[in-house]
């Protein structure tokens, strides 16, 4: 019985001994969270540079209840700091994980295709860094999804050809409102005198407004984009745009029955000139 209890507390050392010198524990270990940092032309390309770490978004913000799978992160670099390329005079950025070979630049950024910056000798630059233009002025905020491993910022924009959008289903029960895509908007064709066309056939107005329905002739979009404010938000949005019809037009486009309107864009005047046909 004694050997059995010197037996009983020798093991029980033992276990004590382990704990303190090697910290065995039935409790799970927590895993560190990842740290991302912005790596750019502004910073010197520092892979890991602490004062360029990501803050996560909080779950309070609207942004991360509009977008709950998402696990964001967010900087801003300030205006005075946005130093651009030695050598070629761009802003360029990747987002990392602290060192290079986790690092993600245009493959992931939310505008597709992505700009790419050519030298003198036409050869691409950035080595698939995010490309800025040098002239930009003011702060770059830059918003990763760790999850997705989706870029995005407040720089984004992109121009189309000319393209109708507006009230669409609203008025006549066609397509999508206020979609500029190529789906829920009309394409306009250049003519051979240099002004943009398109000839929509349209059911008899169905909306309420006295004016009739509103349309747009759209050339380019932007990110419209709020982070770390009362109202956090991301979203695409028209940038330069031209009204057809609606309030405020000279245009009224609101068919008793079916008709065809011959739409005209002048993109070096942008007087536009609408005929029903």
């Amino acid at each position: 019985m004694k050997k059995t209890l010197r037996l009983l507390a020798l093991i029980i050392g033992i276990c004590i001994l382990s704990v303190s010198l090697f910290g065995c524990s039935n409790e799970p270990e927590i895993e560190a969270e990842k740290v991302y940092y912005l790596t750019g032309s502004f910073n010197g390309y520092n892979v890991a540079d602490e004062a360029y770490k990501m803050l996560k978004v909080s779950e309070e913000s609207m942004l991360k209840q509009s977008m709950p799978d998402a696990d964001l992160y967010y900087f801003t670099v300030n205006a005075e700091n946005l130093t651009p390329d030695s050598v070629y005079g761009q802003h360029y950025y990747k987002v990392t994980a602290g060192n290079w070979d986790e690092a993600w630049g245009t493959e992931v950024y939310d505008l597709q295709p992505a700009a790419v910056y050519y030298d003198a000798d036409g050869n691409p630059t950035g080595l698939g860094s995010i490309y800025i233009p040098g002239d930009y002025k003011g702060e770059l905020t830059v918003v990763f999804d760790a999850k997705t491993k989706k870029i995005y910022d407040n720089t984004m924009s992109k121009s189309f050809e000319p393209r109708i959008y507006g009230d669409f289903t609203t008025s006549f029960g066609l397509k999508k409102d206020w979609d500029y895509t190529e789906e829920g908007s009309y394409a306009m064709t250049l003519n051979s005198s240099g002004k943009y066309e398109a000839t929509l056939e349209l059911p008899s107005y169905k909306g309420t407004a006295e004016t009739g329905a509103t349309m747009y002739v759209i050339l380019s979009a932007k990110c419209y984009m709020a982070v770390n404010s009362e109202y956090d938000y991301i979203s695409w949005g028209a940038a330069e745009q031209y009204i057809i019809s609606g309030s405020g037009a000279q245009n009224a486009i609101k068919p008793d029955s079916s008709a065809t309107y011959h739409i005209t864009f002048d993109p070096q005047t942008q007087v536009i000139t609408v005929t029903k046909r």
